[in-house]
């Protein structure tokens, strides 16, 4: 399995570009709100129990993924350094570990670009941040800047890409396969 790990920080456009790689390519979209959703209906959001269900079962299920029939897996996921190095480390070894590989794919955008989209209508649907004064409090307390160590990240830009373009590229630098229902479909 291939496991294509978008990371960089909320509103960059990790979801948008990793839905549009899922029908470029055929591979699945895990982004990061699914299993925060399932989470939260059982164990409140600010807990140290929710971060550590949330990482479980994203490992659990990126595991099953990479010994199953599982080509491959789009994963978005807000990279917070250093505190997730140990987290990312864990899924590199448990994809290798099943034969697979990962490829980094690091978005980018300037600070104007991002305090835009993140009021856009669509972020609320996935409980996303969605006000400026919030996006400005968690970029002042973390730092999604920082590339993630020890691994060769593509870094792309979404200023100036729209998402086909950001994955396309993505999908050229990792020789990814083209969705077969999709050629299927345009041959008609």
């Amino acid at each position: 399995m291939i496991l294509i790990f978008l990371y960089g920080p909320p509103a960059v456009g990790k979801y948008t570009v990793g839905k549009t790689l899922a029908r470029l390519t055929g591979y699945r979209l895990f982004h990061n709100h699914l299993t925060a959703d399932v989470v939260e209906e059982i164990i409140d959001r600010d807990t140290p129990a929710f971060g550590r269900a949330v990482r479980k079962i994203r490992l659990d299920l990126i595991a099953i993924a990479a010994k199953s029939e599982t080509p491959g897996l789009i994963f978005t996921h807000t990279y917070l350094h250093p505190k997730d190095i140990a987290e990312v480390r864990r899924y590199v070894a448990t994809v290798r570990r099943a034969g697979g590989r990962v490829c980094f794919v690091k978005l980018t955008t300037s600070a104007d670009v991002l305090e835009r989209r993140v009021i856009r209508a669509d972020r609320k649907r996935f409980g996303k941040i969605s006000s400026r004064s919030t996006l400005r409090s968690v970029l002042g307390r973390h730092d999604f800047t920082t590339q993630i160590p020890g691994v060769t990240s593509l870094i792309i830009d979404t200023t100036s890409h729209d998402p086909k373009i950001s994955a396309q590229m993505i999908q050229r630098a990792f020789h990814l396969p083209t969705n077969p229902q999709k050629s299927t479909h345009h041959a008609h």
